[in-house]
């Protein structure tokens, strides 16, 4: 079976001068602060942000100042992102991870792999890092899929870290050019290498999954099948419960901490749409409407500017006339996943 064609979304440069501009981009994803001990000015905070974003892929250089990076249990039950998150600090100053295992200071030179279905936070100094976002799903062949992998720091002088290091470098220097095969190539060596590591850090972890598991794997199967029905407007709860094998009543107590399935399946199908808008320019708005399960265009518009605040006529106006935000596309996309 041929491989799936590997959509490019294309490159992303963003100076970020005003700390409300980061908060708005991370607000679905995470909670974010400034780093009160080393900068409680926002008037202080800048980033550089450049992506390159494909189907299978976000690959990311930040440069930040201090700021701390949140993802809770609620952001988690909320917006289950199902992706691994492997990144390579060139420099940092004062910068810890914390997630339900440990408390880790993250030092220049480390690598560092996160799963975001695991609730982590980050403590910040001012810092320089490459981030290469992966769908779960490219760890199927490798990995057990029935459980969560906690971050991890890896050993900085392991060869395999070591091998990370130079293939995230390089994808850093070629991801404004490269076509979209060579940078299939890096990427399927960084998956292959972030496996190992951890499979290797996780094997007696292979067994029945817990409570908080069951409950996230079950969700991200309610996702994977909404995702695939999208364009279904009929969708509703007594169909999505029977393509899972389970009871209206299960369905409903999984999604209540997302404010419930039927807010949960609008907001699914508003953010493919503002997806859509920001990375399709030739889509048509009343397209975008069908494509997402919205019976009518008018009822589409109206759901879109209250979740959003702007029409998604305005929206796509803005997109035609001006560069997309770098930190902007990599919100959609990673919300998209």
């Amino acid at each position: 079976m041929p491989d799936k064609p590997i959509h490019d979304y294309g490159y992303f440069c963003s100076e970020i001068t005003e700390w409300h501009q980061w908060q708005l981009a991370h607000e679905h994803i995470s909670e974010t602060h400034l780093n009160q001990k080393l900068s409680s000015n926002p008037d202080d905070f800048s980033a550089n942000v450049t992506e390159r974003l494909l189907s299978n892929a976000a690959i990311s250089h930040v440069r930040a100042t201090p700021n701390i990076f949140d993802r809770t249990s609620s952001h988690v039950a909320q917006v289950p992102m199902d992706v691994i998150l492997i990144q390579y600090y060139l420099s940092t100053t004062g910068c810890f991870i914390f997630n339900e295992l440990s408390t880790q200071e993250i030092q220049s030179g480390d690598v560092v792999i996160h799963d975001m279905l695991e609730p982590f936070k980050v403590i910040h100094g001012t810092y320089e890092v490459i981030s290469v976002i992966l769908p779960r799903s490219a760890f199927s062949p490798l990995l057990h899929m029935g459980i969560t992998y906690p971050g991890q720091v890896l050993n900085p002088t392991d060869t395999t870290t070591t091998s990370l290091r130079t293939l995230l470098s390089s994808l850093q220097q070629e991801m404004e050019t490269a076509d979209p095969q060579t940078l299939k190539v890096f990427i399927e060596c960084v998956t292959q290498l972030a496996a190992l590591k951890l499979g290797e850090n996780n094997r007696l972890e292979f067994h029945i999954p817990n409570q908080k598991h069951k409950q996230i794997l079950r969700q991200l199967q309610a996702q994977q099948i909404l995702r695939a029905h999208i364009a279904n407007p009929n969708l509703d709860t007594e169909t999505l419960s029977k393509l899972m094998g389970i009871s209206r009543a299960t369905l409903t107590r999984m999604f209540k901490p997302a404010g419930g399935l039927t807010q949960y399946m609008k907001r699914n199908r508003l953010l493919k749409a503002r997806h859509m808008i920001l990375h399709d320019p030739n889509c048509e708005i009343q397209k975008v409407a069908s494509l997402c399960g919205f019976k009518h265009p008018e009822s589409f518009s109206r759901a879109f500017k209250q979740e959003f605040g702007t029409s998604p006529a305005i929206m796509k106006k803005q997109q035609d006339e001006a560069t997309t935000n770098a930190l902007d596309a990599y919100a959609t996309w990673v919300q998209a996943r």
